[in-house]
């Protein structure tokens, strides 16, 4: 606490295999006029687009000037998922100016579109734009290097994206629920990826092949025999013994060296699959 209150000069490095480049910051404890303070941020984010934004919640440049050194290397990337009027990236973009380095930002806000206010486009970007085209309000601008690019979200959903990740979740849970009494110690099963399978997920020591019959909630998740004829093929191309471990839904086709498992009904109805409500299939035997 006394070396606090006393004010401790930190050091950062940032190596490479090249250089050392070595910065001095200041003092630790930070006062006024080392980091700013919410009214000097919200005087200089009037300076630049001028006055009537609306947004009073502002952080001082200075601040985030001093962050960014300690923990973004000159060629790093700094994230703010909350941008706010976009100090962020006016402040990576002054370091690049004064430092002659080349981080890059990528900020992100959705604003308040339930009220017609979306800061994203008319005050971060408003404000990004004035920043390296030196247009400020206050007419005391200057233009400074680089620059980015506004990108909006849409609500279209990602299908394959979203069934993949659904699926990588399951995988997870095949993989972590599964347990060998014969072998107790290290991990029960390995992963086993690649586009080429549809099905197989995993092998195990024995190096016997782990499937899982799952497209998403709206596509098959039952075995049966087109699906055993698949799970063979993939077995055989990943060089596996003839001994197949299935993670499904119901178990449609018997045939030797299967080895079913259900899938519980909880799992699948997390998953959008609820088989208490959907009607069973008829199945020609």
């Amino acid at each position: 606490m006394e070396d606090v209150a006393k004010g401790v000069v930190p050091t950062t490095f940032w190596a490479s295999d090249d250089d050392v480049a070595e910065l001095e910051l200041g003092v630790m404890s930070w006062a006024h006029a080392e980091s700013g303070t919410s009214e000097v941020g919200l005087r200089e984010l009037n300076a630049v687009v001028g006055r009537g934004h609306g947004f009073d919640t502002v952080k001082p440049l200075k601040l985030m000037q001093k962050i960014i050194q300690l923990w973004c290397p000159p060629t790093g990337t700094v994230v703010d998922p909350f941008a706010g009027s976009g100090t962020t990236g006016h402040a990576v973009l002054a370091l690049n100016e004064s430092e002659g380095a080349d981080r890059r930002f990528i900020l992100m806000e959705q604003g308040r579109p339930e009220r017609g206010d979306s800061y994203a486009r008319t005050l971060t970007a408003q404000r990004l734009a004035k920043v390296v085209s030196g247009d400020w309000s206050n007419g005391k601008g200057k233009p400074v290097e680089g620059g980015f690019e506004f990108r909006q979200l849409t609500k279209n959903i990602d299908a394959p994206a979203l069934l993949q990740m659904e699926r990588e979740e399951m995988v997870d849970i095949v993989v972590s629920s599964y347990f060998d009494s014969s072998r107790r110690r290290g991990p029960n099963l390995e992963r086993v990826g690649g586009p080429e399978n549809r099905y197989l997920v995993a092998r195990n020591s024995e190096d016997e092949g782990f499937y899982l019959v799952w497209g998403g909630s709206e596509n098959n998740a039952d075995f049966d025999e087109d699906v055993y004829e698949a799970c063979v093929a993939e077995g055989n191309n990943a060089e596996l013994k003839p001994k197949y471990h299935v993670y499904g839904r119901y178990n449609l086709f018997s045939t030797p060296g299967v080895h079913f498992y259900q899938i519980p009904d909880r799992i699948l109805a997390d998953f959008g699959l609820d088989v208490r409500t959907e009607a069973y299939t008829e199945v020609e035997r």
